[in-house]
């Protein structure tokens, strides 16, 4: 199971596509006429992404899987700025990999679905195509929100990868868990001492 959330990460980072190729974004390049600083006219050129939107399909897959009863696990990145979850379904030995980019209506579905709520199929969201915003850094705002939701964090061993060390921890749904799997950076190492550390001052040191 971490070999495979660790190569959908990968995946998800380093080339910015969806796993079973859900809704990949290619850049397209426009110009630009500004001034420099001595007046002159210049010409840049800029980067300019096109809208990226949830698949409402890998939502319903995983409604499907909820209610067939099989373990879910949903793991949050960060993928060219946009929140994104890869997702892996687990019955019977049998396991499905899908993932999605995410806004904030189709998290709030997916934490459902985790707590074994149902979803209205004629529910306005699945009418209309669901734009994807940029955000700062939803793996550590989704641990910060599921922290005050859920009090008890699993958390494991920080692990080294690729010479970057890595948070790992999980919240237990009713359905299954979502597992985190984030780069120890300095809001991470902060948050994680205020709020996840049960040790947080020594009072005995050998």
């Amino acid at each position: 199971m971490q070999e495979m959330i660790m190569t959908a990460g990968q995946t998800a980072m380093e080339s910015g596509k969806e796993v079973n190729n859900t809704s990949s974004v290619e850049l397209t390049k426009t110009l630009k006429v500004d001034k420099d600083d001595e007046g002159k006219l210049r010409i840049t050129s800029t980067k300019n992404e096109p809208p990226v939107y949830v698949d409402l399909a890998v939502i319903i897959w995983l409604f499907n899987a909820v209610f067939n009863f099989a373990k879910i696990t949903v793991v949050p990145y960060n993928t060219n700025g946009k929140a994104y979850f890869y997702i892996i379904a687990e019955l019977d030995g049998i396991v499905e990999k899908k993932g999605t980019y995410v806004n904030g209506r189709a998290t709030e579905i997916v934490l459902d679905l985790l707590r074994g709520k149902g979803i209205n199929p004629k529910d306005e969201f699945f009418k209309q195509k669901q734009e994807v915003n940029d955000t700062a850094n939803f793996q550590l705002e989704l641990l910060q929100r599921l922290r005050d939701d859920f009090k008890r964090l699993y958390r494991e061993a920080d692990k080294e990868r690729n010479g970057v060390t890595h948070f790992r921890g999980s919240f237990q749904f009713y359905r299954g868990e979502v597992k985190f799997d984030i780069p120890l950076t300095d809001d991470v190492k902060e948050f994680i001492h205020e709020k996840l550390t049960i040790n947080k001052t020594d009072f005995f040191n050998l």
